[in-house]
């Protein structure tokens, strides 16, 4: 597991941060955001972790709207 690293959290603020985690073989990228009123988690199978962080963002900017 690599040190949580901050990201742009986007326009609905708040702190972003993403890390790559390892099980076995296989290698994910891992991002969590939370501000005042929310907390998220979003692990990717796929994705590398320089994708992540906007990947992340599309996410919770999907179910925060």
């Amino acid at each position: 597991t690599s040190p949580l690293s901050p990201e742009t959290a986007g326009k609905l603020g708040g702190l972003l941060e993403c890390t790559s985690i390892s099980a076995g073989k296989l290698s994910m990228p891992l991002c969590v955001w939370h501000d005042s009123d929310t907390i998220g988690v979003v692990s990717m199978v796929g994705p590398t972790a320089a994708q992540a962080p906007s990947l992340a963002l599309q996410f919770r900017d999907a179910i925060e709207h």
